[in-house]
């Protein structure tokens, strides 16, 4: 699972329970984790 995989699944609407439904390794932390770097990667772009 790739952060910007989490990041476009959570663009279309997925919720957590969702991903960890669909994707049953991840925890609602891993999400957590993967938004925020994603969040702090696109700040200085």
């Amino acid at each position: 699972m790739t952060v910007s995989l989490v990041v476009n699944l959570v663009a279309n609407g997925m919720s957590v329970a969702e991903m960890i439904h669909e994707y049953p390794e991840l925890e609602a932390e891993d999400i957590r984790q993967a938004l925020q770097y994603g969040a702090t990667s696109w700040r200085g772009w």
